[in-house]
């Protein structure tokens, strides 16, 4: 008796689960492509995102929020990356430094 409860609440449960396929994908995140689709007449670059809605992409002006959020964000990635550079380049110097004052033993 309890393995028949169990195998038709199996049944049951695996009959309602929907799969991947099928499941809907508007909860999904999205990457999202920003570049410079223009300047001002100062010089300055204006910022656009292309969005999808639908099967359809179309660009849109990035607001304040975001524009600070992208430019902080690649601020922090710029220096991350200067960070490892230098870091690259020390340990490159002080191998070789290393080496070259390596002594053999005689």
């Amino acid at each position: 008796m309890k393995k028949l409860l169990i195998l038709t609440t199996a049944l049951l449960t695996g009959g309602f689960a929907l799969p991947v396929s099928a499941q809907s994908r508007h909860c999904q995140s999205q990457a999202i492509e920003i570049f410079i689709s223009g300047y001002l007449p100062c010089g300055s670059p204006i910022y656009s995102k292309r969005v999808r809605h639908g099967q359809h992409h179309h660009n849109e002006r990035l607001t304040g929020h975001e524009l600070h959020r992208y430019l902080d964000r690649r601020r922090r990635v710029q220096a991350q990356r200067e960070r490892e550079r230098r870091i690259a380049q020390e340990r490159y110097y002080r191998s070789r430094y290393a080496y070259r004052n390596h002594r053999r033993c005689r």
